[in-house]
């Protein structure tokens, strides 16, 4: 963290007072959490000060159960080119004015044959 200049700070703060047992006004947030299924969402149980300790904690596990994942995706595509690629299928499909790009970047990279079937899908999808 230290390698990417990261910084923790308070920026705004919103702060709702509730007279409940800690447990269940953690139950009440964790199941509005799931209700409204936002998976990019933490609840963090932790103390006032020092805040920062709690969310340097959350985001140390959360690199230590993603990293093996990363890896392999690393090993398997180094240069993100397949990542790339996703993008471009993601953008075509929100805009079939990117089709074109999509097929050059699919054969300059000689990756047309591999996607192709899903490559005539979306341009037979956007025709429809």
């Amino acid at each position: 963290m230290l390698k990417y200049g990261f910084s923790v700070r308070k920026e705004s703060i919103n702060e709702h007072v509730i007279t409940d047992s800690l447990d269940n006004v953690i139950d009440r947030v964790r199941n509005e959490m799931e209700t409204k299924n936002q998976p990019m969402h933490a609840l963090i149980r932790g103390v006032d000060e020092p805040w920062e300790v709690c969310l340097l904690k959350l985001i140390t596990d959360v690199i230590q159960q993603s990293a093996p994942v990363n890896a392999e995706q690393l090993q398997r595509d180094p240069g993100g080119l397949r990542h790339n690629i996703e993008g471009l299928f993601r953008e075509a499909a929100r805009d079939s004015t990117r089709i074109p790009a999509l097929s050059k970047a699919l054969e300059k990279n000689n990756l047309f044959k591999e996607y192709e079937d899903r490559f005539f899908a979306l341009v037979k999808s956007a025709t429809n």
